[in-house]
């Protein structure tokens, strides 16, 4: 059985302009432990993607099956819970709280889920060492390199060691060396931990590193093709 499994997706958007089809008709499926990139250009519908896969959208039509949960049949309440514990979610701006040091930004999906600071304690400082921040712990958002907080909002998304993780362009804030140290992590991470990664980025130099590459056109799936690391 597949990790993921999308049936028949399509994805509309009212405008003035009259109705936007993002998505049209997608079937796919996403195996445990693959790393994936979805190409295209602007608009082509990658982000729309990335945002029903992690429940922060539901499609128009279709069913998304993540494990044996279909999450296009949650409440807004429940898709809130689903991406908290079993999605992380890296975005290409950080979304970092600016108020919070390096560790409390890891910290808080588990505090928003009642565990206590002993018992984050732990799992925080394993992340750290995992991005190599523990020298920035006490620092906040502002006082980081753009590279250095893009590792905080990955160390982020592993908290709560989700099986998925949906990466939304995480290299486009960052000159090119930072961004393939970022890709060389998230590289590692699919490696070592066997986590289904999916990220949407104009790179080619991420390319390389995938299983599998997905490229979009006008809302279509356009390739599916075998990414140079196989």
């Amino acid at each position: 059985m597949p990790l993921i499994e999308l049936r028949n997706i399509s994805k509309s958007y009212p405008t003035e302009a009259g109705e936007v089809r993002a998505l049209q008709g997608i079937d796919l499926c996403f195996d445990s432990g693959e790393m994936v990139i979805l190409s295209g250009k602007s608009g082509c519908g990658k982000t729309t993607l990335l945002n029903l896969i992690g429940g922060l959208d539901q499609p128009t039509s279709g069913e998304i099956r993540i494990g044996n949960k279909d999450i296009s049949a949650l409440s807004e309440k429940e898709r809130t819970l689903f991406r908290r514990r079993e999605v992380g979610t890296i975005f290409q701006f950080f979304n970092l709280i600016p108020m919070l040091t390096v560790e409390e930004n890891i910290a808080l999906p588990r505090w928003l889920d009642g565990f206590s600071n002993d018992e984050v304690k732990t799992r925080v400082e394993s992340l750290l060492q995992q991005v190599d921040l523990t020298h920035r712990r006490n620092h906040r958002a502002h006082e980081l390199s753009g590279g250095e907080q893009q590792r905080v909002a990955i160390a982020r998304a592993l908290i709560n060691s989700p099986k998925v993780i949906l990466a939304d362009e995480p290299t486009g804030n960052l000159d090119s060396q930072t961004g393939l140290q970022v890709l060389s992590l998230l590289t590692d991470l699919n490696r070592k931990e066997g986590q289904t990664i999916i990220i949407a980025t104009h790179s080619r130099e991420a390319d390389a590193l995938a299983d599998r590459i997905l490229y979009l056109k006008d809302g279509k799936i356009l390739k599916d093709i075998i990414g140079c690391w196989q």
